[in-house]
């Protein structure tokens, strides 16, 4: 593979590893500068054949995994002035899903399309029980899906928060019957496709996420 690629574009690739191990203080796949470098080449030519792909998981990405997504901004800027390649924008989202891989050592890609999933349908939820259309450019949006990612984490590693907020919950649901009812559905959704139970409290935090996302479409 390396003698294929132009050995700009490789050493580029291993400035980005590197960078990327620091940035994010773990231990990176050893492959990500050869795999990057090919990704990044081959991106290239495509550019150079007039061919642009957008990439429908773009959104998903940067509010899921913001730190890689920064970092892919970074590597696109570093491959420009090294090698003079100037990638389109849209680009960036494909080199954040290449240190999303990376860091677990075989690589976890299942795992990000499980969570994506998770998150479209949980937005399908939302949007259908509130009649509303979730604005993705939103600060509270942001909070919503950085809470829905870590709920996802707690709920498959069977470590919930602990259950003290039952009393709260029962007045919230009375006085935001809607809210209430749109969070239970997400949980049964949880209960229903994944075989996770969501605890009392983590259904007020639930409450609390979605009522701030309304808000802000209010």
């Amino acid at each position: 593979m390396i003698a294929e690629l132009p050995q700009s574009i490789v050493l580029a690739s291993a400035d980005i590893a590197d960078l990327a191990e620091i940035e994010l203080n773990c231990r990176l796949n050893p492959n990500l500068p050869f795999t990057l470098a090919d990704h990044l080449h081959f991106a290239g030519e495509r550019l150079k054949n007039g061919i642009n792909l957008t990439n429908p998981i773009a959104y998903d990405i940067r509010h899921l995994y913001p730190k890689e997504a920064a970092l892919a901004d970074q590597a696109l800027q570093i491959l420009q002035e090294q090698t003079g390649l100037a990638l389109p924008q849209e680009e960036a989202v494909n080199v954040a899903m290449h240190l999303i891989n990376a860091e677990a050592e075989s690589g976890d890609l299942q795992s990000v399309l499980m969570t994506m999933k998770i998150l479209s349908d949980v937005e399908a939820i939302v949007e259908r029980c509130l009649q509303i259309k979730l604005d993705k450019n939103s600060y509270h949006y942001s909070r919503f899906v950085m809470h829905l990612r870590y709920l996802i984490n707690r709920l498959a590693s069977d470590t919930q928060t602990e259950e003290r907020g039952a009393d709260m919950l029962r007045t919230l649901a009375r006085e935001y019957p809607s809210i209430y009812l749109c969070a239970r559905e997400v949980a049964d959704y949880f209960d229903k496709t994944w075989h996770w139970r969501c605890n009392d409290e983590e259904v007020l935090y639930l409450m609390l996420h979605i009522n701030r996302v309304q808000e802000r479409n209010q």
